[in-house]
């Protein structure tokens, strides 16, 4: 079909915005890169044991492979109920331990579930969960295999324990990004919209990949050069998921740092190479940690 040449370039504009608008808004954590980065770098840095002990529980699947299984779960239905273990609700001025003790935001069939099985809350506590079904605790296992059974959800390759560390290393990922301890009033960037590069993105969704894909490298290209760029220099000390999740409410406040300058119709805030060179330092170190914090746990309970 022949376009006119008379388009309402302002039409286009408002366009965009409402499509952008009607996509659901959805916390995926890291993009799949994201994740992935994390996961080999947590795998180059497992001890000899550990990692004999991880392919035997994934039947030889990589960690990077695991990592993005559960964003891909998120079309099966029989998931619904695991949306708030991808994050933690914290509002500013808020402190960390009130918001863990808020209880996981569902009704219904998932409420009676989280109850009857015992199902953590949030990313935090999600961690925790499935760090010790990983490191064999059976009361635990019990109770999510129960739970996978009542709602029909398919385990990764059939097993229980290998969708325990596919979900503990893909949270242990969405905890160093900054909006996965988000606000509740924004969901966490998903309602806060940007020109991202000529594109009208979610700030969440630049964050979860737009910075990442903007380097152009493969995950096993971008996790190499990260260990060139920290190595031993930037070993985190060992903590605990709660302190993770406390230094990703400490930088939430410069992701929110956008440039207001506009030349575009719909007026959104422009993001491009001057912000991208302002934040991906910080997200260089928060992918490394989380791998470099995965194979210390990996390593403590395997």
């Amino acid at each position: 079909m022949r376009c006119s040449k008379n388009i309402d370039l302002k039409f286009i504009a408002s366009a965009a915005l409402v499509l952008a608008l009607v996509l659901p808004a959805v916390a995926l954590g890291w993009g799949a890169s994201g994740h992935r980065i994390t996961a080999r770098i947590a795998e180059d840095h497992l001890d000899a044991g550990t990692a004999r002990a991880v392919a035997e529980v994934t039947g030889g699947h990589s960690l990077a492979l695991l990592a993005t299984w559960p964003d891909f779960i998120r079309s099966d239905s029989r998931w619904d109920c695991i949306q708030p273990w991808h994050f933690l609700t914290v509002e500013d001025g808020q402190a960390i331990d009130e918001a863990l003790a808020r209880p996981a935001d569902t009704s219904g069939n998932c409420r009676r579930l989280y109850e009857r099985f015992e199902l953590p809350h949030n990313v935090v506590s999600a961690i925790e969960y499935f760090a010790a079904i990983v490191g064999g605790d059976k009361r635990k296992a019990d109770n999510f295999d129960g739970f996978m059974k009542e709602t029909g959800a398919e385990p990764y390759a059939g097993s229980t324990r290998s969708t325990a560390l596919a979900l503990l290393i893909h949270f242990i990922g969405d905890v160093h990004q900054p909006l996965h301890v988000g606000r509740g009033g924004d969901r966490g960037g998903n309602n806060v919209y940007t020109n991202f590069f000529d594109q009208v993105s979610r700030l969440h969704s630049v964050w979860d990949s737009g910075l990442i894909d903007q380097e152009g490298l493969s995950y096993t290209e971008f996790a190499a050069f990260l260990e060139q760029q920290f190595g031993d220099e930037q070993t985190p000390a060992e903590s605990a998921p709660l302190d993770w999740a406390a230094e990703s409410f400490g930088h939430r406040s410069r992701v929110y740092d956008i440039w207001r300058r506009t030349s575009r119709d719909n007026n959104l805030p422009e993001l491009s190479y001057d912000y991208a060179f302002a934040q991906i330092g910080l997200i260089k170190q928060r992918l490394y940690h989380g791998g470099r914090r995965a194979a210390q746990l990996l390593n403590s309970i395997l």
